[in-house]
């Protein structure tokens, strides 16, 4: 069973066969599997950037068009924030607001107008 084989005395044959035109088919196959190989990435990435552009589009829609209208906080009335009603000037809502302060708060805001440096 043992033999010693001797690439020496072997020469440039080929020591096997291969049927006919194997080797143009094979190269046929390749291609064809590459190629289809290469549509379905094509095709995968394509879908990948449409998820991606319709994901997009629906946050853009949730940041610029908010479904529900912002909660608005009510100011307490001792709040320098005066808000103006369109039936009301704002001169009224002024005078509105410097009614409804305090004698102590009318002092502290006469000194702060005192020493503005914009002011005077």
């Amino acid at each position: 069973m043992e033999k010693e084989f001797d690439f020496k005395n072997m020469g440039k044959q080929m020591p096997y066969r291969t049927p006919d035109d194997f080797f143009g088919k094979m190269q046929k196959q390749v291609l064809e599997r590459t190629r289809a190989g290469r549509l379905d990435r094509r095709h995968r990435v394509r879908r990948i950037a449409w998820a991606a552009l319709a994901a997009a589009a629906v946050m853009l829609g949730v940041v610029f068009f908010p479904t529900s209208r912002p909660v608005t906080e009510e100011l307490p009335s001792h709040s320098l924030v005066v808000s103006a009603d369109l039936d009301h000037s704002y001169s009224e809502a002024m005078d509105h607001y410097i009614e409804s302060m305090s004698d102590e708060e009318l002092a502290e805001w006469v000194e702060l107008s005192e020493n503005d440096i914009f002011i005077n």
